[in-house]
This record gives C-alpha cells, structure tokens and sequence, in this order.
C-alpha cells in the first residue's frame, strides 16, 4: 500500500501514475455506512508482455460480512474493466506493482514489514466468491542478523565481490538522480517477470521522493562496472515498529521524529527490492549487494532482516535469501479472474 500522501494523490487521480493509466475508485455503503472500497486500474503496461489487456483491481478493503455489498462492488469494478478490454483482471494490486500488491494469508494475521500487504484472513473469502483463483505466491525471509553463522556468510560475500564492481550509496544531495537511475534500473531488470510493468522516474519520484530523510545512508546502494550501473538494493528500517496498532496513519514527519527519537525502538530492516540487469547475473554481484545492505543494518543495531517479496518460481533470489540463513516467514498471494 502507498503512504497515505502517495494514496491520497492515487485516488484523487491527481498521481503522475494516472497520465499512463485510469483509476476507478468505488465505495459500497450499506444504511448510509462504508462497508467496502475497491480501485479499478486499467492499465496497458499490466499484461504487456503476455499480449492481452489485464486490468487490476486494488485499494481493497472490507468490513467482516458484507459479502452482497463486496459481490456488488467487484462486479462494478469488473464491469468497467471489461469495457476497456480486459482479458483478466488481478487483485490485490494498486495499479502498479510498486504501490502495493498480494493478499497476506500465511501467516493472515500477522503485521508484516512496514510497506507490505495485511489484510484479515476473510478477503480470501470476498475474492474466492467473486470467482478469482490464486496464480502466484509471494515469500518474504526473516534473516537473523546477530547469529554468528549469518555475520560469517556477510563477511564471505563482502570479501568475494568481483574486483571490477563497484558499490556506490545513493546521494541524499543527488537523490532524484538515484531515483531516475533505480526506476531504469528497476525496468530492465525486471522484464518478463511476471507480474511487473515498466517503471518511469516521475512515478519512483513520487513513491520515493519523501524518503530521502527516512532512508540511512548505505540502505540504498548501486552496483557499478566500469562505473556503468548494472545493479541496486533498496532497503529500509521497518518504521511499522514505531507505531502501535490503532494509534492512527503515520505520518512522513511523524515517522522522522519518532525515529530521530525512538530510534533504538526498531530492531528490523526490510530488504525490499534488489535487481541486476540480464548481463550483469552470475557473477556475484547480487550476493555482494545483500552482504552489503545487512552488514549496513547491523552496524545501526538491527537484530533481524526480511528479505522481500520473492516470486514462487524465482529460484536465484530466494537461494540468495537462504544463502545468508533467511527463512520464509510471510506468505502473500496473487488472485487472477480469467475472464474478466
């Protein structure tokens, strides 16, 4: 899910996301009370490399038994879509892939990292009812980062990186440089993975413009060849660990303070998207910006780091999640209605 700025620019079809794609935010009431939001995204990125229009559904939240107004919403939602075009249609996700996107069922309760999917264990429920069916399951690995074995396989990784690579820590001075060079980073790495669209830089600026602050230094790298970037890590500390449940949305402002001032409240860190481009793979460089980015949240006094989201058949990166001891912790979903 986007920060509440982010989503707030979203809905109100004013984010530069919305001069490439439609939004259509719906609201179900029942006696005059909200009882369920859903977003339709119609999309030409989404389902690109497959050849078909796939629409999106997302913003997706219900109260408990509201099953008719639920069923109402998501046949509106799909009726619109269908107009468009759409073959199928994905849910939970907010447009594109990088404002938020899974169901949380494994473990449904829990509160994942900051940033990342939580639903309650009855949107299976809503979704299953409206005919979709899960396509795809995403992990996320918990990496103790105080175990001896853990701190050795870092040292090996940092010690084996290719003499020729080079990792570089995004400039706070030049950041929307780094986000320009993360987003085509990001885009090239990423083709013909399912799932995932190009990413252009006025979208990243304005996902990642307001983290410049919230972001240490050394948590958001590049890895360069011949000062060529070939590759980036983006992590985070969790900030989820400075709000208590119910204590409302936080804001960017509130989460700087609260973590200029009750910093040593977080004890974990999200690794939350890594990429190297096609010629850059096999060579270690994927294993050595990992080291680098836990060895950076072991030096601020993170006890634990999740590695996350981690596609079910993408095998290369979570053997390097298992390679410096993660285990999965998290499971999301994917749903997809074919047809639409």
């Amino acid at each position: 899910m986007p920060e509440l700025g982010g989503l707030r620019l979203l809905l109100a079809r004013r984010s530069v996301y919305c001069r490439r794609a439609s939004v259509r935010p719906l609201l179900a009431l029942e006696d005059g009370r909200p009882v369920a939001t859903v977003a339709a995204f119609a999309d030409d990125r989404i389902g690109a490399d497959v050849g078909e229009r796939v629409g999106a559904l997302g913003c997706f939240e219900a109260l408990p038994n509201a099953h008719a107004a639920v069923a109402r919403l998501v046949e509106d939602a799909l009726a619109g879509l269908r107009a468009w075009g759409a073959a199928a249609v994905r849910a939970p996700q907010n447009g594109h892939p990088n404002y938020g996107f899974g169901l949380l069922v494994d473990p449904p309760a829990a509160r994942p990292l900051d940033g990342l999917a939580c639903q309650p264990a009855y949107y299976a429920e809503y979704l299953a009812a409206a005919g979709f069916e899960p396509v795809h399951r995403y992990a996320a690995f918990t990496v103790p980062l105080r175990e001896p074995a853990v701190e050795a396989r870092i040292a090996a990784a940092r010690a084996a990186r290719p003499h020729d690579v080079q990792l570089v820590p995004a400039s706070r001075w030049r950041f929307r440089d780094a986000v320009a060079r993360f987003a085509d980073l990001h885009s090239r790495a990423f083709v013909g993975v399912w799932g995932d669209t190009p990413f252009f830089a006025d979208e990243a600026w304005e996902l990642l413009g307001r983290a410049r602050l919230a972001i240490p230094r050394g948590f958001f790298r590049f890895a360069e060849v011949a000062g060529r970037p070939v590759g980036f890590v983006l992590c985070l500390p969790d900030y989820n660990q400075l709000w208590e449940p119910g204590s409302g949305a936080p804001t960017p402002l509130g989460t700087i303070v609260r973590a200029a001032l009750w910093g040593r409240r977080i004890t974990r860190g999200g690794l939350y998207s890594i990429g190297l481009v096609p010629g850059a793979r096999r060579r270690g460089i994927g294993a050595a910006l990992v080291a680098e980015s836990l060895a950076a949240m072991r030096r601020r006094g993170l006890t634990e780091a999740v590695y996350a989201l981690v596609l079910d058949d993408n095998a290369p990166s979570r053997a390097l999640a298992t390679r410096f001891g993660g285990v999965p912790h998290w499971g999301w979903a994917m749903y997809e209605r074919r047809p639409a």
